[in-house]
């Protein structure tokens, strides 16, 4: 699927039961916390993007629509930085996810006030294909890509 959209928010999909704050005592009275390493507890990242465009059809998706993107793992270059309130072309599929890999996994919003979670659903979610080139940037400098994207679509059909 080829869609574009604009990211309008994310949380972060982690393991609750890793995210853990430590303490140490030390021998004048004072305790030192120590708040958890988010590389200890996140699995990855989910964008909610609304969808502008669609290039490339799979599923229901339509315009106007929203959809969850998974970014796996925390701080890697391996994988697209995708930024709120920016436009991007992604190159989307499916997400299959393992269960048993992500069993237990819940979505968190780390800037909200209360920590709550909710269960992740990976069924309800799409990735990004080919790693970092599956998720461009749409700025006034580089519009002319997706109309470059609907003629390559058009020539392959």
């Amino acid at each position: 699927m080829i869609v574009t959209g604009v990211v309008e928010s994310s949380s972060w999909v982690i393991r609750p039961e890793r995210r853990v704050t430590s303490t140490t005592s030390l021998p004048d009275g004072k305790v030192i916390v120590k708040p958890p390493n988010p590389a200890e507890y996140l699995v990855g990242t989910i964008f909610q993007v609304k969808v502008d465009r669609v290039i490339k059809k799979q599923g229901t998706v339509k315009v106007g629509s929203r959809i969850r993107v998974f970014v796996p793992g925390f701080m890697t270059t391996e994988q697209p930085a995708l930024v709120e309130k920016q436009n991007y072309l992604l190159f989307l599929s499916k997400f299959a996810a393992d269960r048993v890999t992500f069993a237990g996994t819940m979505t968190y919003k780390p800037r909200k006030q209360t920590d709550s979670v909710v269960r992740f659903k990976p069924e309800l979610t799409y990735v990004v294909a080919a790693g970092p080139n599956g998720a461009i940037r749409i700025s006034s400098d580089n519009m002319t890509v997706i109309d470059e994207v609907k003629a390559a679509m058009q020539k392959n059909d």
